[in-house]
């Protein structure tokens, strides 16, 4: 995927290079730019595309991403608040101001434009799975749920909607029902990282740790910085016995996501000093 943004990133180059007054390149290289994390690079662009006068809803949406991108979040803020000025039927334009409020920690924000959203398009499973995700921030396992089963219903090869229904399984202890979503979404692509954690944590919470394991080290193989991985396999370790190994993960996951209070609980447990 991001070999496609480069390659779309090249060609706004030699565009921008024949005509350089055209500000519509500038906003489409922009928004490449913000796929291939170039954020500030990409606010630039947009601030070229302003100053040769395209002013319009999908200038500030662009920007208003550039900015969120760099945690400049009041900021990112403005922008978005004026592209769903603009276009107030774009859904886009409220998945991207959500995805803002979530950051904010402001969730009930969050799941209003998220409605939003899917008032404006009821066939987005992206909105469906997004709505998902922002009831789990709220620990709302089974409206979660709800949502992403119609996200499946949508579009029957999302593994993000599978990857993420396995959580909420998960979380309501619902461990062989988790196991199949997440077999699911890695029959849909087997290199996406997540699910492999997910099943892998429903496998170690019924007792059968050397496929949790394998799970969770193909998990951090795929992405080495997936906190959540090093977190369960962490209390797989804990449940094991195995406390040097548990500590070490635990650790890990925190350094990599400071605000994921579980792997500090299971530190706890084992009186780990300064948790």
């Amino acid at each position: 995927m991001l070999g496609h943004y480069d390659e779309a990133l090249a060609d706004y180059n030699r565009a921008i290079d024949i005509n350089p007054e055209l500000a519509e390149l500038y906003l489409l290289r922009a928004n490449s730019r913000i796929e291939l994390e170039q954020g500030e690079e990409a606010l630039d662009d947009c601030e070229r595309s302003m100053s040769l006068g395209l002013d319009v809803a999908e200038t500030y949406f662009i920007r208003g991403k550039a900015y969120l991108l760099l945690d400049r979040y009041e900021e990112s803020l403005l922008d978005l608040n004026k592209a769903v000025e603009l276009a107030p039927n774009n859904g886009g334009c409220y998945i991207v101001r959500a995805a803002l409020y979530k950051e904010m920690k402001d969730y009930e924000k969050e799941i209003a434009d998220l409605n939003r959203a899917i008032e404006i398009d009821p066939t987005s499973d992206l909105a469906y799975i997004t709505l998902g995700s922002a009831y789990i921030d709220v620990r709302q396992y089974e409206t979660a749920i709800e949502n992403l089963d119609r996200a499946i219903e949508i579009n029957p090869e999302s593994n993000e909607a599978f990857s993420t229904r396995a959580y909420c399984r998960n979380s309501i202890g619902h461990y062989e029902e988790a196991i199949g979503d997440a077999n699911q979404a890695i029959a849909i692509d087997p290199d996406y990282a997540n699910p492999y954690t997910h099943r892998g944590y429903a496998y170690a919470m019924t007792g059968r740790y050397e496929e949790a394991l394998a799970d969770f080290d193909r998990s951090i193989e795929l992405d080495p910085e997936y906190a959540r991985a090093y977190k369960s396999r962490g209390i797989a370790y804990y449940l094991m016995a195995e406390n040097d190994k548990a500590i070490a993960d635990l650790e890990r996951a925190i350094e990599l996501d400071p605000e994921i209070e579980e792997a500090r609980e299971y530190l706890q447990k084992m009186g780990v000093p300064g948790y």
